[in-house]
């Protein structure tokens, strides 16, 4: 079995890498090859590395940032991403269920797991300079207070508390946070004028702290997922914590699908919406964030979405 490791030296070790390998793959049936991240391409030299061995399986061992980097690299390709969670948030391994808990659990799944096919979404910006990109996501694009709160996260903290410390950041983002003016479409469909303060785009509904904020967000429907906040004062946003604490609540939400209870009624602080595209335009430049990796600021923000492009190793 041949397997590429692309790893990120800060967040995890060769050594306990190949030792947790040669657990699931003795080491006489097994081709192991190492390539290490760079902060200054965010791992994608070493992605294109490992794709180019030809790999049985792409083991990423880092956090969402270099998974998002390595998935770009194995987008329409047939070799499947294996996961070890060793970020902060960890979103993409949540949201399917990886084990959190080790390197042995999570590299027992990469190897025996069985293979299924996700979306992946990418995101064409611009910024206040007309300056164009694009880039991929496989959980969650954001702008407003969502990219305030990473911006205000304290990346010590974040070593010390994991995933704890984005509160912390939260309640001192919420200070300064404003609305501003949109103009957005979805699949084409005439442009609309709105205000928010926090726009979400998600390929996946889980946030930090298990939450899913996106309750209709699923990773292999070839749709994205879009939630608008636009809450006014401290009761608004009440509102906005109970109908998310609603929806990443499961008994609530298989009592819905049982029509036990009823469906969840629409409030004008949170909306939600699926599209396979939105473009969106904004009067002012706002902070972007995509997968938990600050952009900076945008005017323009294009989402849309390749339908299974990319295979994952998950739980039998």
């Amino acid at each position: 079995m041949k397997v590429a490791v692309v790893f990120n030296p800060v967040k995890a070790e060769e050594r306990e890498l190949r030792n947790a390998l040669h657990e699931e793959v003795p080491a006489a049936k097994s081709d192991l090859n190492f390539f290490e991240t760079d902060a200054d391409d965010q791992g994608a030299a070493a992605a294109k590395k490992a794709v180019a061995v030809k790999p049985d399986l792409v083991l990423v061992a880092g956090g969402d940032g270099t998974v998002r980097i390595v998935a770009e690299q194995l987008a329409g390709t047939d070799i499947p991403l294996g996961i070890v969670p060793a970020g902060t948030g960890n979103l993409l391994a949540r949201n399917l269920n990886i084990p959190l808990g080790g390197i042995d659990s999570a590299v027992r799944v990469a190897v025996h797991g069985k293979t299924e096919k996700i979306d992946l979404a990418r995101a064409a910006v611009t910024d206040e300079d007309g300056q164009e990109s694009e880039y991929p996501f496989v959980v969650m694009a954001g702008v407003g207070l969502d990219a305030a709160t990473m911006a205000e996260t304290d990346s010590e903290m974040k070593k010390k508390l994991g995933w704890v410390a984005y509160v912390g950041g939260l309640l001192r983002a919420l200070k300064d946070v404003r609305k501003v003016n949109v103009r957005g479409a979805v699949d084409g469909d005439d442009v609309e004028e709105f205000r928010a303060n926090t726009i979400m785009i998600g390929n996946a509904g889980m946030v930090q702290g298990n939450v899913r904020f996106m309750p209709d967000a699923e990773l292999d429907d070839g749709l994205l997922d879009i939630a608008v906040l636009n809450p006014s004062g401290p009761l608004s946003w009440m509102q906005v914590m109970h109908e998310v604490a609603s929806n990443s609540s499961p008994i609530q939400r298989e009592l819905r699908k049982l029509s036990v209870l009823p469906d969840r009624k629409a409030i004008p602080e949170l909306q939600f919406g699926q599209m396979k595209r939105v473009e969106l335009e904004f009067d002012t430049p706002i902070e972007l964030q995509i997968d938990g990796d600050l952009i900076g600021e945008v005017v323009k923000l294009g989402c849309y979405v390749q339908k299974e492009a990319l295979a994952i190793r998950i739980k039998q």
